[in-house]
């Protein structure tokens, strides 16, 4: 049986996007396919085209819907399955729709100050 294909676009140069990515246990259920924004700019043009920016959230596509910054870290935290007791934690407080929502803009702050003390641009083009 081929599994569903999960698309995952998200910012190759912030350590907590890439960190958050690569720890998500969803390869048993998925055909998961990460995307590096900076590296796959089209998808990112496409995306802006839609109203969603992948410099504001990552984007998170399945079955043919995109959906964007807090709705995708929900989806994500829904389907990911990890025995760790950090992932374990933050996919449960994340599964919660109205708690990501509400820690989202806490998060992105978080981005924009760890990737100026890198030097990195924030917004991806």
């Amino acid at each position: 049986m081929t599994k569903p294909v999960l698309e995952i676009l998200y910012d190759g140069d912030c350590p907590f996007c890439s960190h958050y990515v690569k720890m998500l246990w969803l390869q048993k259920n998925f055909d998961c396919r990460l995307q590096n924004a900076r590296e796959h700019l089209d998808l990112v043009e496409k995306f802006r085209a839609q109203g969603m920016e992948v410099s504001d959230g990552f984007i998170v596509t399945l079955h043919g819907r995109a959906l964007h910054g807090a709705d995708a870290l929900s989806l994500l935290s829904r389907l990911s399955e990890s025995d760790r007791v950090l992932n374990r934690t933050l996919t449960v407080a994340f599964r919660n729709r109205h708690f990501a929502r509400l820690s989202y803009p806490i998060m992105k702050a978080g981005r924009l100050v760890v990737l100026k003390l890198l030097g990195r641009k924030a917004r991806i083009e």
